[in-house]
């Protein structure tokens, strides 16, 4: 094991350490609840109320999350536990995402994950301040088998991070067109999903169906959240009011940059094809909260590196955006929404300069091929 491995590891445990810290310091209003504020925080009351989740009372997150919730909430039985709690989970996941991280990683290249994932701003920032810690540890772990072409495993993993913040489901396109698996494989790989998928989901399904399917209600009739791109072209194209159109606009979007993206993609560039439509689900999600740039920081330390100009311009944008956005749902400060629409549009113009520099890196690699026939056949191939 490199000398550098255990080093970084700590480093990465401190981050998430001060990042609990901070946003406890925000919960019981030693420094201004809005500038240290947590979605953690506030569901402590959620665990207060009677019952099981999803059976008893609605959570508007996926079952794994909702349980999880719940978890800390018994076990701690007071706040402070629920929240210690909770941030000792996270402090673990990153310890152990971080140390098969720098196992992916090419000793060369450990300071990727030093820069880009351990001492990340994201990190610090987001890591306490919202429960996606927990599925982007099951992201890392099936990145960790895609290296050695465990597929089934790969979905396993991707669908325990489906059932705890739904994104990593989008993973499962580019897993069924561009890795080197037979029509069988593919199969096995499907079922995989959805037997781990139904495990979890089915008996909440079974005990109160309305309960488990308020996510997926929730977030359908949700309108743009307010540090969302789409927010911004509602404000100047009124038309955009519908949720409904958006919903289709959006998904049509992904769908179909996605599959040209794994069209084009060479066969095996699987990591590469997570990276872009990672990159793609944030530009064209009508939901963008700033603990989402989380998803993509494995990527930065294992697939491509970005400049630390590019790297920190995006990470600093975010940082704006989630800081004026609070100051404006919680003191209303002047100017604070039109400081995050600025910012809202730096940060998706820095997201699209990534995903060029993904593009351009992979085609000057010879890992891409910029052409339609491509698609048709990898589409062909998965009826």
């Amino acid at each position: 094991m490199s000398s550098r491995i255990p080093k970084i590891i700590i480093l990465s445990v401190v981050v998430v350490v001060l990042s609990a810290l901070f946003h406890w310091l925000g919960a019981v209003q030693f420094i201004p609840w809005h500038i240290g504020y947590s979605d953690i925080a506030p569901f402590f009351q959620k665990t207060l109320e009677p019952g099981l989740p999803y059976i008893d009372k609605l959570v508007e997150y996926p079952v794994m999350t909702g349980m999880f919730i719940q978890a800390m909430g018994f076990a701690g039985k007071t706040f402070n536990g629920y929240y210690m709690g909770s941030a000792m989970v996270f402090i673990l996941l990153t310890g152990v995402s971080s140390y098969f991280l720098l196992k992916m990683a090419a000793q060369d290249a450990h300071g990727h994950v030093l820069y880009f994932w351990a001492l990340a701003p994201s990190m610090f920032l987001f890591s306490v301040y919202n429960w996606d810690v927990l599925a982007l540890f099951f992201v890392v772990l099936a990145l960790y088998a895609l290296r050695s072409g465990r597929y089934y495993r790969v979905s396993a993993f991707l669908a325990l991070g489906f059932s705890t913040k739904f994104y990593p489901v989008i993973y499962m396109l580019p897993l069924l067109i561009i890795a080197p698996l037979t029509k069988r494989g593919k199969l096995i790989i499907v079922l995989a999903f959805l037997l781990v998928v139904a495990a979890i989901n089915v008996p909440f399904m079974i005990a109160h169906y309305p309960g488990w399917f308020y996510f997926f209600s929730f977030n359908a009739a949700r309108m743009p959240n307010v540090d969302s791109l789409w927010n911004v072209l509602g404000v100047m194209i009124p038309s955009l009011g519908d949720v409904k159109a958006i919903n289709r606009i959006t998904l049509a979007l992904f769908l179909l940059s996605s599959l040209w993206l794994c069209g084009i993609l060479r066969k095996g560039e699987v990591e590469a094809g997570f990276f872009g439509v990672t990159l793609l689900f944030l530009l064209f999600s009508k939901v963008f909260s700033p603990q989402y740039l989380l998803w993509l920081l494995p990527f930065f330390a294992l697939v491509l590196p970005p400049s630390k100009k590019l790297f920190y311009a995006l990470e600093l944008s975010n940082a704006v955006v989630l800081f004026s956005t609070l100051s404006f749902l919680f003191r209303d400060v002047p100017g604070s929404l039109l400081t995050t629409y600025v910012f809202v549009v730096a940060r998706h113009c820095l997201l699209v300069f990534t995903f060029i520099s993904l593009l351009y890196t992979l085609r000057r690699q010879g890992r891409v091929e910029l052409l339609f026939s491509s698609l048709r056949g990898r589409l062909l191939a998965l009826s």
